[in-house]
């Protein structure tokens, strides 16, 4: 049996293939090109898990399902991506839906903290811990919570989203206000950052 798995952030989208022992077989990087529609975006990715397959030789069949991480905010339990900062364009997307009319898989999206605290916590240094947090430093910046060996997401799914805290009123700008926890720590922003301790 197979996994597919979607990583969907600002700047790279990722699409890999792995066994059921987590062993990745196959793996592509596209650009996360901002300017077009969510829909041709995901039309590629289609083509590529289809390119994929093929290539090593098995069929659909054989795929359980598809897992996808992407940044916030998301409703993970309708599988739907709300309206994303780094990706203005990716308003409202129906992602569970599409792939599973399109692949006829089933398909599960996470904010990409919560996943990527899920994987450290099963496969790296969180195994056996029963609390982490997990910080994540990208285009964006993020927190995964496991509390008492659960995911804690919160009532609205947006648990752990420190990165539009505001820690300084007159902090450096990042997407809509001034001094955001992100605005100082997110790889998009640390250039913006520098630029703003030395005016």
């Amino acid at each position: 049996m197979y996994y597919i798995g979607i990583d969907i952030a600002g700047t790279k989208i990722s699409v890999v293939l792995s066994d059921n022992k987590y062993n990745i077989l196959d793996k592509v990087k596209l650009v996360a090109d901002i300017t077009k529609d969510a829909i041709e975006i995901l039309n590629v990715i289609v083509e590529q898990i289809k390119f994929m397959i093929i290539k090593n030789n098995f069929k659909i069949e054989k795929v359980k399902s598809i897992g996808i991480s992407c940044g916030g905010p998301l409703d993970s339990k309708k599988g739907i991506i709300l309206c994303p900062p780094n990706l203005p364009k990716w308003k409202n997307i129906k992602i569970k839906e599409y792939f599973e009319n399109i692949l006829r898989l089933p398909t599960y999206i996470l904010n990409d903290a919560n996943a990527c605290c899920v994987a450290e916590w099963k496969l790296g240094a969180g195994r056996s811990y029963k609390n982490i947090v997990f910080l994540t430093f990208g285009t964006g910046m993020g927190a995964g919570l496991i509390l008492d060996s659960k995911l804690y997401v919160g009532t609205n799914n947006q648990a752990g989203e420190i990165g539009h805290i505001r820690i300084d009123e007159n902090g450096p700008f990042g997407y809509g206000k001034n001094g955001s926890f992100e605005s100082y720590c997110s790889g998009a922003k640390i250039i913006n950052t520098n630029r703003y301790f030395k005016s």
